[in-house]
């Protein structure tokens, strides 16, 4: 069964938000369309995407710079260009849980509601 297109946006604004924490800097699009596209995922192209992330809730588009996580500071341009990792990495797993809960609660309701809708056809 294939995925919808709500689930197939929130698991790619999430993936783009794991590789923008992986990398731990702000990534220019073209960077993340060719590392979501690395990792297996389904872009359309840099222009969907750029429209799909400018609706995600955990990112944000930094002029001249890329990609960025919203609730962590932006690394300096005198130092390192990398954020401090705490700051990154930190809930990663608990985001990616809730994630997936979300994902999995989405999959179940398509299925009974599949399942209701085949129920109320006339045989």
């Amino acid at each position: 069964m294939g995925q919808s297109g709500k689930d197939n946006t929130l698991r790619l604004r999430r993936e783009a938000e794991l590789v923008v924490r992986q990398l731990g800097r702000p990534v220019p699009l073209g960077e993340l369309y060719r590392q979501l596209i690395k990792r297996g995922m389904d872009v359309e192209g840099t222009r969907p995407l750029g429209w799909k992330l400018t609706h995600a809730t955990n990112l944000v588009f930094i002029r001249k710079r890329g990609w960025w996580l919203k609730s962590v500071p932006l690394p300096t341009s005198t130092g390192s260009n990398e954020a401090p990792r705490e700051h990154v990495l930190g809930d990663l797993d608990e985001e990616r849980a809730e994630l997936d809960q979300t994902l999995n609660r989405n999959e179940h309701r398509n299925v009974v509601a599949g399942s209701t809708e085949k129920s109320h056809e006339p045989q």
